[in-house]
């Protein structure tokens, strides 16, 4: 058995395996004085929109969705946001090329309802790539992204 094992080991290693990845700045973003009833534009630490880094060599499909944060994911004063859906991506999938940049941007639209004035809203953001399939081998990458948004009383 181990004989096995070790061939099958062998086979692997002889893969060529390239350094791929994403990475982004868009990390834990603030967005404050948020007003209820009206379109949000959320931009990074470099006043655009989500940016992100193909890190590798082949270009790379990334598909954005908004999450509800696990309870270990919440940040002091602040609460899951009640609708995900209330976050859009523009586009909601790009394709970046390899060592690439690609922007999307992201807008928060929260009803206009009493109840969500002076409110601290999470929301994670799920950037999910997907590489295109190189010698029968696909890689995945992703990142998760803390938002939180705080409207005003």
């Amino acid at each position: 058995m181990s004989k096995y094992f070790l061939t099958g080991a062998l086979v692997f290693m002889t893969i060529p395996l390239r350094a791929s990845g994403l990475s982004t700045t868009f990390v834990d973003v603030v967005v404050e004085s948020a007003k209820v009833g009206k379109v949000i534009k959320v931009h990074g630490p470099e006043g655009k929109g989500l940016l992100l880094k193909n890190l590798g060599d082949s270009p790379i499909r990334v598909t954005l969705t908004a999450l509800l944060p696990a309870p270990q994911q919440i940040r002091p004063g602040a609460e899951p946001i009640p609708e995900p859906l209330w976050v859009r991506f523009d586009p909601p999938s790009i394709l970046i090329p390899g060592h690439s940049e690609g922007e999307v941007k992201v807008s928060i639209t929260i009803p206009a309802l009493e109840k969500y004035h002076n409110r601290m809203f999470q929301v994670m953001v799920w950037s999910r790539g997907e590489a295109a399939h190189a010698q029968g081998v696909t890689y995945n990458a992703a990142l998760l992204s803390n938002l939180r948004i705080h409207t005003l009383p």
